[in-house]
C-alpha cells in the first residue's frame, strides 16, 4: 500500500512538472490503468461487502413492492364485480304461492261468455293479461337489439375506417403506420374506458353476463337493484361501447339480463298491474326475458328458449314453455322483419348432402372429447383468475385500470390482423365459409394464432368490470380449432378422391367448445338454426354430447361457476352439494324461535310483531295444543293494524277528547298529547317531548286517561277481524307442513322443485319450529363450498 501511495505522488509531481492541472478524472484514470497487487480472495471480499450494501439500501424499497402485489383482500371486502359489501341483503318469495290466481277467475271467465266475440277477444286479452305483455316484450326486445346492432356496426365501421384512412392515404408519410395504430388503438381503448365508466357511476350491477343473477333470481331469490331501470340503461350502453371497442367478450348473457329487465319494468305499468301481484306469473315472464333475449340476438328462437331453460333454471314448469316460446318467436320474427339476419340462418352454409364419410365420426368424436376437456380447462382458468383478483388487493383494486390495459392490449394484437378486426358475424361467416384474408400468409398459421390470442383474451377479460358474456369467443375459439382440424385433414386427402369439407370440422368445433363451457345440450339446435342446414346433424350430436359429459368430469359450467364465486344465493342441485348432512332432519335444521298469531293475540301483540320482525308471512295457531291451522300474509295484518288505528283517531277526535278538555288546564294539552303520542303504549312516557312535559296535575291526568284508552281499545282481540271476508284472499289456509323427522334431501327437494319461501316443522300435528328458504340457502352455501 506504501509503494502504491509514493507511484501517486510521483505522477501528481510529473503533472504538475508539466504544467499540467490536476483534477479526480486524472486521478481516477490513473487508477484505472493500475493493477493492484491485491489477493483474490480480498478482492472477493470487498465485492461481497458492496453487494451487501446494496442489497441492504434497496430491500426496503423492493419490500414494500412486493408487499404490495401480494397483499391480500380482508375478507368479504371485495367480490367479483369489485363491490362492497359482498354478502347480498337478499329477501326470498315463494314462487308458486299465488299460481292459482294465474287463470282467470269464475267470474270472469261468465263474464267473457255473456259478450259478442269481438268484445270476448278484447276483454280476453285485457283479463289475461300475459298474452299481450309477452307480445310487448318480444317486440321491444327484439326493436332494441336491432339498434343496438346498428351502433356496434357503425361503431365497428369506424374505428376501421380510421385504421385504413391513414394506412392508404400519403400525405401523412412516413407516419401513416403509426396514425393508423393509434387511431385504431385510441378508439377502442376510449370505447371500452367509457363502458366501464357507464357501469361504475350508473349501476354497478350491469357488470357481468347476468346470466347467473338471472339464475339466482328465477330460484326465488330477490336480489336489488339488478333488474332496475338504472341497470338496463347501464348495461344496454355500456355493451355497445365494449362491444364496439373490440374486446373478446360476447353479448348473448348481458342481453339476457337486459331482457329480463325489460320484463321487469313492463309489469310495473298500471295495465299489468294484476301480473305484478302475481309472483308466478311474474317470474314466468322473467323466464320468457331470458329466453327472448337469446332468440333475438342469434335469431334462433328454438334454441334460445331450450338454452335459457338450461343455464337459468335447475328444474323447470313445463307450462310456462309455451310463453317463452312464443315470446321468442315475436321477437325473432322482428328481428327478420327489421331486417336483420336470424330465423332462417345467421351464417348461411352450403354444404352437399353427403359431406362426410361414416370414418369421419371418429374425428368428430374426438373434437367432442377435445371440445369437453378444453372446455372445462377454460373455466378452470377463468375460475383462478377472479380468484386471484379477489385475493391480491392490487387487483381487485385496479380492475377499471385492467380493464384500459386490456383494451390495449387486444386492440395491439388484432390490429396486425385483418382477418380479427371486421366484427365477430363475419369472422364466423369467413370460419364457416370460405376464409378470405384467412388464407394470407398461411391459413394454418392464422387459425392457430387466432384460437391462441382469442382464447388468452377471452379469459382475461372475463371478470372484469363491464358487460361481458363468453358464449360468442368461446364458438369463435371453437370454430377456429375444428377449422384448423378440417384444413389439415383436406391437404392431407387432397390428391385422393376422399373429400373433406373443412367448414362442416368448423361448424362441429364451435358446437363441442361451446357445449364443453356451457354444458348446454341447446348448442346443438342453436348451431342448426344458425347455419340453416342439417347435413352435420349427427356429427354435432356426438360431439356435443362428449363434449357435455367430459366437461361435467372435470369441472362444473362456467356459469355455476360464476354463480357460486359471485356468492350469489341459489339451491343447487343436490349432487353439487359436497357434504349433504343426509342424517340430519328437519328437528335439526329448524328455527325453533316461533313467531305466530293465535286466537288469543290483540292488536297489540300484532303490531309488535309487525315491529320486532320482518317476515312476509305469518302462521296462525290455535292456542291449544298449536295446530297450524292457516298463513297470512304482512300486508293484509298491516291493513288490519293501520284500519284499527284509524279507527282509534277517529273516536279520539269525535268523542272521547272531548270529555278529555275539562281536565286539562290549558288548551293546547291534548293536542300535544295527540301529537306526541306513540303508537305503542309502552312508550308513553317517551311520547311526550323534552320541552313539552306536563306539569299541571289536571294534564297528567290526561295523559293517563289518554293511555288507559288507548291500552284498551288495543287489547280486543284481532281474531274476529282476520276472519272477516275482506282478507280471506289474504290467507292461505293449507301452509306447506312437513313432519319433524324429515331427512335433509327431501327438504332440498321440496324446496327446489317447489320454489317454496318456507316450511312450517309440525310434530304430532303441533307446530314446533320453521325452515325459511333463506336459512337453507345459507346452510346448502356453506356446503358447496
Amino acid at each position: 500500500m506504501d509503494n502504491l501511495t509514493q507511484r501517486v505522488n510521483t505522477h501528481i509531481l510529473e503533472n504538475k512538472d508539466n504544467d499540467n492541472h490536476v483534477n479526480d478524472n486524472d486521478t481516477v484514470q490513473y487508477f484505472s490503468n493500475v493493477t493492484f497487487p491485491v489477493e483474490k480472495e480480498k478482492v472477493e471480499s470487498n465485492i461481497s461487502i458492496n453487494y451487501k450494501k446494496i442489497k441492504s439500501f434497496c430491500s426496503p424499497y423492493f419490500g414494500k413492492i412486493y408487499n404490495k402485489i401480494t397483499e391480500k383482500v380482508e375478507e368479504e371486502e371485495f367480490d367479483i364485480n369489485n363491490k362492497k359489501n359482498v354478502k347480498y341483503q337478499y329477501d326470498s318469495i315463494d314462487v308458486f304461492a299465488n299460481i292459482q290466481k294465474e287463470s282467470l277467475t269464475f267470474e270472469e271467465a261468465n263474464e267473457l261468455k255473456q259478450k259478442n266475440i269481438f268484445k270476448r277477444l278484447y276483454l280476453y286479452i285485457i283479463m289475461e293479461q300475459s298474452w299481450l305483455l309477452l307480445v310487448i316484450l318480444g317486440i321491444s326486445s327484439a326493436l332494441i337489439a336491432i339498434l343496438m346492432e346498428w351502433f356496434n356496426s357503425s361503431l365497428l365501421y369506424a374505428r376501421e375506417y380510421t385504421g385504413t384512412y391513414f394506412r392508404q392515404t400519403e400525405w401523412c408519410d412516413p407516419f401513416c403506420g403509426v396514425f393508423s395504430f393509434l387511431t385504431f388503438v385510441g378508439l377502442s381503448v376510449l370505447l371500452c374506458t367509457l363502458g366501464g365508466i357507464i357501469v361504475r357511476y350508473i349501476s354497478p350491477q350491469a357488470a357481468g353476463s347476468g346470466l347467473p343473477e338471472m339464475k339466482s333470481i328465477l330460484s326465488g331469490v330477490v336480489l336489488p337493484r339488478y333488474l332496475s331501470y338504472r341497470t338496463f340503461l347501464a348495461k344496454t350502453i355500456a355493451l355497445i361501447c365494449v362491444v364496439s371497442g373490440g374486446l373478446s367478450i360476447g353479448k348473448e348473457g348481458p342481453y339476457v339480463h337486459i331482457c329480463s329487465v325489460i320484463a321487469n319494468q313492463l309489469t310495473k305499468m298500471n295495465i299489468f298491474k294484476k301480473i305484478r301481484s302475481n309472483d308466478a306469473l311474474k317470474f314466468q315472464l322473467l323466464s320468457a326475458g331470458c329466453a327472448v333475449g337469446v332468440s333475438t340476438v342469434f335469431g334462433a328462437p328454438i334454441g334460445g328458449v331450450l338454452f335459457s331453460i338450461e343455464v337459468t333454471t335447475t328444474y323447470f314448469v313445463m307450462q310456462n314453455l309455451w310463453k317463452s316460446f312464443f315470446c321468442a318467436v315475436c321477437g325473432a320474427l322482428i328481428v327478420k322483419l327489421g331486417g336483420q339476419q336470424g330465423l332462417i340462418a345467421m351464417f348461411s352454409t352450403s354444404f352437399e348432402s353427403n359431406s362426410y364419410h361414416y370414418w369421419e365420426l371418429i374425428v368428430f368424436a374426438l373434437i367432442g372429447i377435445t371440445g369437453g376437456y378444453l372446455g372445462a380447462w377454460f373455466v378452470k382458468i377463468v375460475l383462478k383468475l377472479v380468484r386471484l383478483r379477489r385475493t391480491y388487493k392490487i387487483l381487485a383494486t385496479t380492475r377499471y385500470t385492467q380493464l384500459i390495459i386490456i383494451a390495449f392490449l387486444t386492440a395491439t394484437c388484432v390490429y396486425p390482423f385483418q382477418g380479427m378486426t371486421i366484427g365477430d358475424r363475419s369472422i364466423i361467416d369467413n370460419l364457416f365459409g370460405d376464409l378470405g384474408q384467412w388464407t394470407e400468409p398461411n391459413r394454418y398459421s392464422n387459425l392457430l394464432f387466432f384460437m391462441i390470442i382469442k382464447f388468452v383474451l377471452t379469459v382475461i377479460s372475463l371478470g372484469l368490470p363491464i358487460p361481458c358474456g363468453l358464449y360468442t369467443p368461446v364458438f369463435m375459439i371453437g370454430a377456429a380449432g375444428g377449422r384448423l382440424i378440417g384444413e389439415i385433414l383436406h391437404a392431407i386427402f387432397q390428391n385422393t378422391s376422399v373429400n373433406i369439407v373443412a367448414g362442416g370440422y368448423a361448424v362441429v368445433g364451435a358446437a363441442a367448445l361451446s357445449a364443453g363451457v356451457t354444458r348446454t345440450l341447446s348448442t346443438a339446435v342453436i348451431v342448426f338454426e344458425l347455419t340453416g342446414q342439417l347435413q352435420h346433424l349427427i356429427p354435432v350430436l356426438v360431439a356435443v354430447v362428449l363434449a357435455t359429459g367430459i366437461g361435467n368430469v372435470f369441472s362444473r359450467s362456467s356459469y355455476d361457476t360464476l354463480l357460486e364465486q359471485k356468492r350469489l344465493p341459489y339451491m343447487p342441485p343436490y349432487g353439487n352439494i359436497k357434504t349433504p348432512p343426509d342424517r340430519k332432519t328437519a328437528v335439526e335444521l329448524m328455527n325453533e324461535d316461533l313467531v305466530y298469531i293465535s286466537e288469543k293475540s290483540t292488536y297489540h301483540d300484532v303490531s309488535q310483531i309487525l315491529e320486532e320482525t320482518s317476515f312476509t308471512s305469518y302462521p296462525i295457531v290455535e292456542s291449544e295444543g298449536m295446530i297450524l291451522k292457516s298463513l297470512i300474509n304482512r300486508t293484509a295484518l298491516e291493513e288490519i293494524i293501520d284500519k284499527h288505528d284509524l279507527n282509534f283517531k277517529h273516536d279520539v277526535d269525535s268523542q272521547i277528547m272531548q270529555d278529555l278538555y275539562h281536565l286539562s288546564s290549558r288548551d293546547d294539552t291534548v293536542q300535544r298529547l295527540k301529537k306526541h303520542y306513540r303508537f305503542d303504549p309502552s312508550q308513553r312516557r317517551q311520547s311526550v317531548g323534552e320541552n313539552d312535559m306536563l306539569d299541571d296535575e289536571d294534564d297528567i291526568h290526561a295523559e293517563e286517561k289518554l293511555y288507559n284508552i288507548r291500552l284498551e281499545y288495543f287489547d280486543e282481540i284481532v281474531y274476529p277481524e282476520i276472519l272477516s271476508p275482506e282478507y280471506q284472499s289474504n290467507i292461505d289456509s293449507s301452509p306447506f307442513q312437513i313432519p319433524s323427522t324429515t331427512p335433509f334431501h327431501k327438504i332440498h327437494f321440496m324446496f327446489s322443485m317447489l320454489g317454496l319461501n318456507v316450511a312450517f316443522i309440525t310434530q304430532n300435528s303441533s307446530f314446533v319450529g320453521v325452515i325459511t328458504k333463506k336459512s337453507f340457502l345459507d346452510l346448502v352455501a356453506q356446503l358447496t363450498k
